[in-house]
C-alpha cells in the first residue's frame, strides 16, 4: 500500500512540474518577444510574461470534520515557505503554481494522554487568477495537492506516526493586494476534498485509536516579486 501511494506521489508530481516546465517555457517566450511559432509579440506590455516570487507566512490548521469524539484535537498556529511562478495573460488572468512547505504543531489529547504533534505539509498549487484594480487586488482559485503529508510525536523516546494531516486533493481560493511594486500580501482559503486516516496512543504491537479527519487551513503571508 505504501509503495502504491509513493508511485502515485511521484506521477502526480512529475506531471505538475511538467506542465509547469512547459507553460513556463512557454511564458518565456513570449516575454523575450515571440510566440511559440516564433512571430514577435509586441504591445504596451507583453501579452504573456512570467511572474516569479518567494515569500513567507503563517498558517492555522482547523478542524472541520471529526469521526469520533474519542479524540480532542488543538491546531496551533505554523509557518509556511514557497517559491511561486506565474504565467500572466495581458494585465488581467494568470496562472500561477507554487512550491509550498508548512510546519506546524497541533496537541492531540484522549481520556489520561496527550501529545503535541508536529506536522510537515507539501503543497503544488496550481490556481487561475483574476488581477483588477490594475492588478492592485488578486482573487484566485482552483486546485491545490498535496505530495507530502505527515505527522509525528515522541512517545517514550520512541517517534510514532500520526498520519496525513491533508490529503491529496484540496481547492483553495485566495485574496491578494499588491502594495507596491515587489510586495503582495496574499490570505487563502484551502479545503480538503477528502479524508486523512490517523492513528493515536497505543504500542507498535497494538495499535491505538485510529480515526477519520478532515482539516481545513487558512495562510497568510507576503511575497516578494523578482
Amino acid at each position: 500500500m505504501r509503495d502504491s501511494m509513493k508511485r502515485y506521489r511521484e506521477i502526480i508530481i512529475g506531471a505538475v512540474m511538467a506542465v509547469v516546465a512547459m507553460v513556463a517555457g512557454a511564458g518565456e517566450a513570449c516575454a523575450q518577444g515571440y510566440d511559440l511559432n516564433g512571430y514577435t509579440v509586441q504591445s504596451e506590455r507583453r501579452r504573456i510574461h512570467t511572474e516569479w516570487g518567494i515569500g513567507v507566512g503563517g498558517v492555522f490548521t482547523g478542524i472541520y470534520e471529526l469521526s469520533t469524539p474519542d479524540i480532542r484535537i488543538s491546531p496551533r498556529f505554523g509557518i509556511q515557505g514557497h517559491l511561486e511562478m506565474a504565467v500572466c495573460f495581458g494585465r488581467n488572468f494568470a496562472i500561477e503554481t507554487e512550491l509550498s512547505y508548512e510546519g506546524g504543531t497541533m496537541d492531540v489529547a484522549t481520556e489520561g494522554l496527550e501529545h503535541r504533534i508536529r506536522t510537515r505539509t507539501f503543497d503544488i498549487p496550481v490556481l487561475l487568477s483574476l488581477r483588477m484594480a490594475g492588478g492592485r487586488i488578486r482573487l484566485s482559485a482552483g486546485p491545490q495537492f498535496t505530495v507530502l503529508s505527515k505527522g509525528e510525536y515522541t512517545e517514550g523516546g520512541d517517534v510514532r506516526l500520526y498520519g496525513p494531516v491533508s490529503p491529496t486533493w484540496n481547492i483553495a481560493a485566495a485574496l491578494g493586494v499588491r502594495i507596491s511594486r515587489s510586495f503582495i500580501i496574499e490570505a487563502r482559503y484551502i479545503h480538503p476534498l477528502d479524508e486523512t486516516y490517523n492513528q493515536f496512543g497505543g504500542k507498535e504491537s497494538a495499535p491505538g485509536i485510529e480515526f477519520e479527519s478532515r482539516q481545513y487551513r487558512i495562510t497568510a503571508g507576503l511575497t516578494l516579486l523578482f
